[in-house]
C-alpha cells in the first residue's frame, strides 16, 4: 500500500532505535561486557520486529476497513456498484485509491498488470490523469486520456463533509467511460479530411531566361518529374494549371507523412542541375488544412502560398484555423520583381489619396533611417497632392533629436511631426493611414492609431510574418527590395514631383537605403542602385549621408567594448550582449556592432543583445550561409535572410541569451534533419 496513505497511522521508531543503539555502544565501551552488549542488541532487534508486526497488523486492519466501506449500502446497491459495467473508483483527492469495482480492476490489470490497488496512487498507474481540479471546492473532473489500447473520458466530482477516507481527506468518485470507438472514428475522419496544396516554382522565368532551348525542355521536364514522383509516393492527385504552378489534392494522412519527412521535395527540386547558370531551382508550396469546406481549404492554400512567397520562397507554409506552420526556407532568395507592380500600386495609391481628407504616416517603434526616410518620401507625395499630412513619431528612443530638429527647421515640416496622442485628434472617417517599414501591428509606433483608422495602406520589405496586418486597403509587400525607402523612391517616380523634392528629403531616403544595405553590401540589386541614382539626381549628397552615420568618440568606445564581449558559439557564430543602461543610442550601436563582428575571420553570423528597461533588443546579421530570420522568428522577431532583429520583453539579458542559444540549436538541428 502507498506510504503516503498510511503516514497518519504509523508511529516513527527511528529515534528510539538510534538512542537505544547509542546507549548500547556506550555501555560496551564503559563496561567492556560483551554479553551485556549482545543482550541489549537482542532487545533492540526484538523491538524492531515487534513494531514491524504491529505495522503489518494495522495495514491489514485498514484494508479490511476500506473493503467493508460499501457494506453500509444495502445488498442490491452494493452488487450494482461492484458489477457496474463502467469502471468506477473512489479516491482521495491526492490520488490514493480507496475503493474500485471489478470493471476498473480488470481494465488496470489488463493494461499494467497491477493486482491489489487499495492505497496505490492512481496517477502513478494512469500518468495522464490530472487531479488538480478535484482539490478545489466542489471540484469536477472531465478529462480525455489514453490508457493502454483504450481511450477514456474520466468524469469525477469531489465529496466533502462527513464522507472522507481514513486520513480524513475528501474523496472523489471517478467514472471511466470507454471512448475508444468514438476516438478511433474521429481520428479516421480526421486523417481523411481533404487538404489542398498549391506549388509554384519560385524562379522559373529566371532559370529559363538564359538557358538554351534544349536545356529549357530538360529543366521543365526535370521539375515536373520530381514533383510527380513526390506526389506518387502518397498516391495524391496532381494537376498542372500553369507552366510553373501545380494543384495537389490530398488527405490529412498524406500531409502528415510529408510533415514527417520535412517536405523532401524542396531539396529534391534544388538538386536539379542547371548547366547554364549557378542558380538553384526552388519551390514554394501553400497548403490549406482542417477546413469545413473545399472552398475554404482552397482559400487557406492561397493565403499560405502568399505567405511562403512573402517570406522569400523555398519553403512550405501550412495554414489552418490555428495559424501558420513553416518548413524549409534555407536558400538565399532570388530577386523577382517587376516595375509593373510599382506602377499599378502608384495608380491605386493616387485614387485613395485623392479621396481622403487627411493623411497620417506611421512606422515602427524606435524608428530608424529607413522608417523615417520612407515616411518623408510619402510626405512629399502627399504634399504634391495638396493633402494635410502628419508623421506619427514619438521622438524619444528613435532617430537623434538633432536631425529631426533640422528637418523641422524647414517651413514645410514645421508641423508635420506629431506625437501619437495628437494623432488621435486628427483621425476622421476619411483619414488615410500609411504604415511603412513594418507589417506587424505590435511593432507600430502607436497601435491605437492603427485601430482607429479605417483606410490603411501598408508598404514594407521585411519577410512576411504570420501576424501581419489583415485589414489594409492596399498591401504593397516587396520582400526582395533592399529597404522601404527603395520601394517609396520607385513609387515617387510615378507622381509629378518636379521641382518639389527637397535636398534633405532625398538625403534622408538615401540614408535609409544605405542603412539597410550596409552601404550597398547586403541585399543590393539592380533596382537598389536605380533608386539610389534617382535620389542622387534629386539632390542627395552622399557626403552628407556619410556624416549621418558618424558616431562620436564615446559611442565608438562603447561599440568597441560591446564587440570585445563577443564569444563564439557553435563555431561560426558569435554572441555579444550588454545591459549597461548608460549606453547612448544602444539600439543603434548593437546594429553597428553586429555588422562589425561579421568582419572577423571565421564568423558567419553575429547576434548582439542590449537590455534597455524591460526589453532586450536583438540585432542579428549573417553572410548568407545562416538564415538569421528563421532563428530570430523563434524569439518573436523577423527580418531577412541576412539581417533580422527582435524585441524580447520581460527577460533578463542572460535569459534572453539562453533563449537565443536554444533557437540557434533548434535551427542547426533542423538543418541536420
Amino acid at each position: 500500500m502507498d506510504k503516503k496513505f498510511y503516514s497518519t497511522f504509523e508511529t516513527g521508531i527511528g529515534l528510539p532505535v538510534v538512542l537505544l543503539s547509542a546507549f548500547t555502544i556506550a555501555s560496551l565501551i564503559v563496561s567492556k561486557d560483551i554479553y551485556l552488549f549482545i543482550a541489549q542488541l537482542g532487545i533492540i532487534l526484538l523491538y524492531i520486529l515487534f513494531n514491524a508486526l504491529m505495522k503489518e497488523r494495522k495495514r491489514r486492519s485498514i484494508a479490511k476497513y476500506m473493503k467493508s466501506m460499501v457494506s453500509k449500502l444495502d445488498a442490491a446497491a452494493r452488487e450494482s456498484l461492484i458489477r457496474f459495467p463502467l469502471p468506477l473508483s473512489v479516491i482521495g483527492v491526492s490520488g490514493e485509491i480507496i475503493w474500485y469495482n471489478e470493471a476498473f480492476s480488470e481494465a488496470v490489470e489488463k493494461t499494467v498488470g497491477v493486482g491489489a490497488l487499495f492505497g496505490q496512487d492512481v496517477t502513478r498507474i494512469v500518468k495522464e490523469l490530472d487531479l488538480s481540479v478535484l482539490s478545489k471546492d466542489k471540484g469536477t473532473l472531465c478529462q480525455e486520456i489514453a490508457f493502454g489500447d483504450k481511450h477514456y473520458i474520466v468524469y469525477g466530482h469531489t465529496v466533502r463533509g462527513e464522507t472522507a477516507n481514513a486520513t480524513g481527506e475528501a474523496m472523489a468518485m471517478l467514472y471511466w467511460v470507454d471512448n475508444t470507438e468514438l476516438y478511433d472514428t474521429r481520428n479516421e475522419m480526421e486523417i481523411k479530411n481533404a487538404v489542398i496544396a498549391i506549388a509554384v516554382v519560385d524562379n522559373y522565368d529566371e532559370m529559363l531566361q538564359n538557358a538554351r532551348e534544349d536545356e529549357r525542355v530538360a529543366i521543365t521536364a526535370a521539375v515536373e518529374e520530381r514533383i510527380l514522383q513526390w506526389a506518387k509516393t502518397e498516391n495524391i492527385l496532381l494537376k498542372k494549371i500553369e507552366r510553373d504552378k501545380y494543384y495537389l489534392f490530398l488527405q490529412e494522412r498524406n500531409l502528415r507523412s510529408y510533415i514527417e519527412e520535412k517536405f523532401s521535395i524542396l531539396d529534391g527540386v534544388k538538386n536539379i542541375v542547371v548547366q547554364s547558370g549557378k542558380q538553384q531551382i526552388t519551390l514554394s508550396i501553400g497548403i490549406g488544412r482542417g477546413c469545413e469546406t473545399i472552398a475554404e481549404c482552397d482559400e487557406f492554400a492561397r493565403q499560405a502560398l502568399d505567405m511562403a512567397l512573402g517570406r522569400g520562397g523555398d519553403q512550405v507554409a501550412i495554414k489552418d484555423y490555428k495559424g501558420f506552420e513553416f518548413f524549409g526556407g534555407r536558400a538565399q532568395p532570388v530577386e523577382k520583381r517587376t516595375k509593373v507592380k510599382a506602377r499599378v500600386m502608384a495608380s491605386a495609391m493616387t485614387e485613395l489619396i485623392d479621396n481622403c481628407s487627411n493623411i497620417l504616416i506611421m512606422g515602427h517603434r524606435f524608428a530608424d533611417w529607413d522608417s523615417l526616410g520612407a515616411a518623408i518620401g510619402l510626405t512629399r507625395i502627399a504634399k504634391s497632392k495638396m493633402k494635410p499630412v502628419n508623421i506619427v513619431l514619438d521622438i524619444s528612443g528613435s532617430i537623434e533629436d538633432e536631425y529631426i530638429d533640422k528637418i523641422k527647421a524647414n517651413p514645410q515640416y514645421a508641423d508635420v511631426f506629431i506625437a501619437s496622442e495628437r494623432a488621435h485628434d486628427l483621425i476622421t472617417e476619411q483619414t488615410l493611414l500609411f504604415i511603412v517599414d513594418t507589417h506587424r501591428p505590435e511593432y507600430l509606433e502607436s497601435p491605437s492609431v492603427y485601430e482607429r483608422c479605417k483606410t490603411i495602406i501598408v508598404l514594407d520589405h521585411h519577410k512576411k510574418g504570420t501576424d501581419y496586418i489583415t485589414r489594409a486597403a492596399l498591401f504593397y509587400h516587396e520582400p526582395f527590395a533592399s529597404s522601404c525607402c527603395e520601394i517609396i523612391s520607385e513609387l515617387m517616380q510615378y507622381f509629378d514631383l518636379t521641382g518639389q523634392f527637397l535636398k534633405i528629403e532625398a538625403e534622408t531616403m538615401l540614408a535609409g537605403i544605405v542603412l539597410d544595405t550596409k552601404n550597398f553590401s547586403f541585399r543590393t540589386g539592380v533596382r537598389t542602385f536605380e533608386s539610389a541614382g534617382f535620389l542622387r539626381k534629386c539632390g542627395a549628397d552622399t557626403i552628407e549621408v556619410k556624416r549621418l552615420f558618424q558616431s562620436d568618440h564615446d559611442a565608438y568606445i562603447e561599440k568597441t567594448k560591446l564587440v570585445s564581449k563577443a564569444e563564439f558559439y557553435k563555431e561560426e557564430m558569435v554572441i555579444a550582449g550588454s545591459d549597461d543602461e548608460n549606453i547612448r543610442n544602444g539600439k543603434t550601436l548593437i546594429a553597428q556592432a553586429a555588422d562589425d563582428l561579421l568582419g572577423i575571420s571565421g564568423v558567419e553570423a553575429s547576434f548582439v543583445l542590449y537590455k534597455s528597461g524591460d526589453t532586450v533588443h536583438l540585432s542579428a546579421r549573417s553572410l548568407g550561409t545562416t538564415n538569421v530570420q528563421i532563428i530570430v522568428e523563434k524569439l518573436g522577431g523577423g527580418g531577412h535572410h541576412t539581417m533580422a532583429g527582435a524585441q524580447i520583453k520581460e527577460l533578463s539579458l542572460e535569459e534572453a541569451e539562453n533563449k537565443l542559444k536554444a533557437a540557434i540549436d533548434e535551427y542547426i538541428e533542423s538543418l541536420k534533419k
